[in-house]
Order: C-alpha cells, then sequence, then structure tokens
C-alpha cells in the first residue's frame, strides 16, 4: 500500500467518523469556550442566524461596521446564502475576542465573540460572529461537548463554621438552579434552589415542577417566592432534596423547570453539566 493509499485512507475514516457523531441543538449561552474543539454543521431546519455573521477574513469579522459578508445574497446585502454553508461540517479552531481578535483565555463578559471555523473537507477557515446573548443567531448543530467533571467538581464552594463545625458546600455553576450540601451533628441535609424571571407580579404561586427529558417529573408543592427588579420579577423555590430525588437529579437530564407558572429551560450541556455536579456534590465531605 502506498504512502497516498494510506492517507486517503485515514481521511476516509477521519470524515465517517465526524459524520457518525450524533448532532443536536445545544445553545451554551455565556459558556460557549466549551465550544473549541468541537463540531458544527448548519441545521437545516433555521432560517435565522445568517446576518452579519460569516466572515472570510478576521479583519471583517472584528470591523465594527463591516458589510463584507461571506456568501453574501444578491437581494439582502447583509446576508449569507444559507445553501452555501449546508452539509458542511466545521471543526471550531480557536475561539477570539470580536474587538481584538486575539484568543480567549479565562472569564469573558462581552456579547460577542468570534469563532474560527475550519471546514472538515476543504480546511477552509470562516470566521462566525457568536452572539452570547441570542440563541436564533446561533444556526448550528453541534456534536457531543464532554463535560470536564474535575473542573465541575472544583468550583463547588466549601465552607466551615468555625463555631459549631457544620460545613457547608453549594454550586455557584449556574444562576438557575443551585444545590446545597449542609453537613451537622444532627446529619447531612440537601436542598435545591431554582430561579427564574417573569413579567407580572403573583406573590401567592405555589408549587416547584421539574420536567425530564424521559417525561418524568420531580414535583414539591413549595411557597414560590417573588422580587422585584428593574427588568421583571425574580421567582425562586428553595426546598429539601430526599435521596430519590438526588439520585434521579444525578441521572435524568433536566428539560426545563416550572415556578407556579413560570417557565424555565435547561440547555442539554447544561443538564449534563449538572448531573455531573450532582454527583459531585454527593461525594464531598
Amino acid at each position: 500500500m502506498t504512502t497516498k493509499t494510506i492517507l486517503i485512507a485515514i481521511i476516509i475514516l477521519a470524515t465517517n467518523h465526524i459524520k457518525s457523531q450524533d448532532f443536536s441543538e445545544n445553545f451554551l449561552g455565556n459558556d460557549f469556550l466549551n465550544y473549541k474543539n468541537v463540531y458544527l454543521k448548519i441545521n437545516d431546519a433555521v432560517n435565522e442566524g445568517f446576518s452579519t455573521c460569516f466572515y472570510d477574513e478576521l479583519k471583517e469579522a472584528t470591523s465594527i461596521s463591516s458589510y463584507k459578508i461571506l456568501y453574501v445574497d444578491s437581494t439582502y446585502a447583509s446576508q449569507s446564502v444559507k445553501d452555501s454553508l449546508i452539509n458542511r461540517i466545521f471543526l471550531v479552531k480557536d475561539i477570539l475576542d470580536k474587538r481584538s481578535g486575539k484568543p480567549i483565555i479565562g472569564a469573558y463578559y462581552n456579547e460577542k465573540a468570534i469563532f474560527v471555523l475550519e471546514d472538515t473537507l476543504n480546511k477552509q477557515q470562516i470566521f462566525f460572529i457568536y452572539n452570547t446573548k441570542v440563541k436564533r443567531n446561533f444556526p448550528f448543530l453541534v456534536s457531543e461537548i464532554k463535560i470536564d467533571t474535575d473542573k465541575v467538581c472544583s468550583e463547588i464552594e466549601r465552607t466551615q463554621d468555625d463555631f459549631n463545625g457544620n460545613i457547608k458546600l453549594n454550586s455557584s455553576i449556574f444562576s438557575n438552579i443551585t444545590i446545597y450540601k449542609e453537613i451537622s451533628k444532627k446529619g447531612t441535609f440537601y436542598y435545591l434552589r431554582l430561579r427564574t424571571k417573569g413579567s407580572t407580579v403573583i406573590v401567592d404561586g405555589i408549587g416547584a415542577i421539574i420536567l425530564f427529558t424521559d417525561g418524568t417529573k420531580i414535583t414539591n408543592p413549595v411557597k414560590i417566592d417573588v422580587d422585584a427588579e428593574s427588568d421583571g420579577f425574580n421567582y425562586s423555590a428553595f426546598f429539601t432534596l430526599t435521596q430519590k430525588d438526588l439520585e434521579i437529579l444525578s441521572k435524568k437530564q433536566i428539560k426545563k423547570f416550572r415556578l407556579y407558572i413560570f417557565d424555565h429551560d435547561i440547555t442539554h450541556f447544561d443538564a449534563e453539566k449538572f448531573n455531573s455536579l450532582v454527583t459531585c456534590i454527593m461525594g464531598k465531605n
């Protein structure tokens, strides 16, 4: 077998491996650095997310007012033609700061970033503007994202009371769903806090429901608290978890939860991450 034949065989195997992967909707919001080294392909079902976001040069992607769009539509000057991007698989080679064009390292608080996408077949590089706030501007399906369990566990906060020796652990990874653990002479107890927003005020709401992807639920007749903010109302619930609840939360993926009448969706990635978090906090002292 010649060297050329071996290389062709390797390319075919690699291509087939990429194509065989499962792709799904998975918008990560501010956790976008987890997209690095992950494969993306255009979602056939969407028609949004193609305006002023695809470029073939980095200097155009970092420009404040550039309209030199890749695969520009003949009718809409700010729109890329979807058909030119569909049926292609891209690797996220790097993620850059939208203003400087430099790689992002660590926490990032700006609304937009740049994904360096490489076509897995022809190696063409494309620069995509990622918006952390707007899900509809992300027109991709995503390959599996592996959870870094060690990183998840390292983000659990642990404090100990100097007077009574009680230990408290909590997860600060998510703003909308937080699990707590308290260890004292009385025993070990677990609690869950759920938060979501609503546009109207309801002060006597009752009931929290967690819906899992398999259709099963955890329900709790807890009172729903409400606080007013400038952009609406924050609704929250705080309740004790049973051992059965913990087992379910560590294995089943949350699809969404409801606080009285207000719903909050959980992304596939966050659901997997929360599974790891529950397992980790159960094992920590």
